[in-house]
């Protein structure tokens, strides 16, 4: 079947060539133009929904509760918010050094949600009212065809959910609009893929020279 080889990469390689995906997916022309986002963390409603309902010590501050409840949260690959310009991530761009944490935390969108006007979270990261783009990475595995790798980005696994699942977590989470579902992939047939979830688009990692 095309999109099928044998190729044996170690989890540490795997993990790196899964960012250098989206990094170069996010400075290509084919990436939505916005303020981009990495592992957004999503099933905050339910986290929040789950600490309130449990019996909860009551001289246990605020943010340590927060901190201890974000773990029920999922991660995404990575979001865009429509914009007129391009912004990566924060610690993602070439001339950035620094050796202080600027990446918000699961804790830090939790308490943004629950307190969206008065958070004193130094982030813009209350996604009310924004149009976006929910985009999974996928690198090349051990060894896997495209109907898996496909099925792993849309439909999840045991230890993660896909593209779906995080959707509709997000708009659980957040009154925004949800323009496209995005996969970048390597060694994937983009015609299979197009077939099988016709309402999901896909670009492939070669064709934007990684």
């Amino acid at each position: 079947m095309a999109g099928s080889k044998k190729i044996k990469f170690s989890v540490m390689e795997e993990e790196r060539r899964h960012d250098s995906i989206l990094r170069w997916f996010m400075k290509s022309d084919k990436s939505p133009t916005g303020r981009w986002y990495r592992e957004v963390p999503v099933g905050i409603k339910r986290a929040i929904n789950k600490m309130e309902s449990d019996s909860i010590p009551e001289n246990l501050e605020r943010k340590s509760v927060s901190r201890l409840y974000s773990i029920e949260t999922k991660k995404m690959d990575a979001l865009c918010v429509k914009d007129s310009s391009n912004q990566l991530p924060l610690g993602w761009n070439e001339s950035w050094i620094s050796t202080k944490k600027v990446t918000p935390s699961p804790r830090d969108y939790m308490d943004v949600w629950r307190d969206r006007e008065n958070s004193n979270i130094n982030f813009d990261i209350n996604f009310d009212g924004e149009t976006i783009y929910i985009v999974e990475a996928k690198g090349r595995r051990k060894s896997q065809e495209t109907d898996k790798v496909l099925e792993e980005a849309v439909s999840g696994n045991n230890e993660k959910p896909g593209l779906e699942k995080y959707a509709e977590f997000f708009l659980e989470d957040w009154e925004a609009d949800l323009e496209c579902l995005i996969v970048v992939a390597e060694d994937i047939s983009i015609e299979r893929a197009e077939s099988l979830y016709p309402d999901i688009k896909f670009f492939l990692a070669e064709e934007m020279g990684f």
